[in-house]
């Protein structure tokens, strides 16, 4: 069992959908950080934008929650060096909600998750 406290959920885009799901999962008391394209200041969440804020948010989450879209901007967004940056978890998930292209580097998927047990 994990403390809700120790258990930082991560948002890869801030838009509506997002937002949504940072609002659903603050009335479960989840630590939240985010990372959008542009600086967002939203309540109850840590919000990160650019190349730094990608890899902070990335290193804060121990669940990963990628909404991004499909765009020429962010195919293959998730891939080896960025989910690399999550193994230091012992326990990670990645849930690519939208657009299956978002995480173009499958192998590197299947062998991060197959670290995670």
């Amino acid at each position: 069992p994990y403390s809700r406290a120790d258990f930082t959920v991560g948002i890869l885009g801030l838009g509506v959908l997002g937002q949504r799901i940072a609002e659903s999962l603050a009335h479960f008391d989840f630590p939240l950080v985010g990372w959008s394209r542009t600086q967002k200041e939203l309540p109850g969440i840590t919000c990160h934008s650019g190349a730094a804020g990608f890899d902070a948010c990335l290193r804060a989450a121990k669940v990963l929650v990628c909404v991004l879209p499909l765009t020429p901007q962010t195919s293959g967004f998730l891939n080896r060096d960025s989910l690399g940056k999550l193994a230091q978890h012992k326990m990670s998930a990645v849930l690519d909600a939208m657009e299956s292209d978002v995480a173009k580097d499958r192998d590197a998927l299947t062998a991060f998750l197959a670290r995670c047990g």
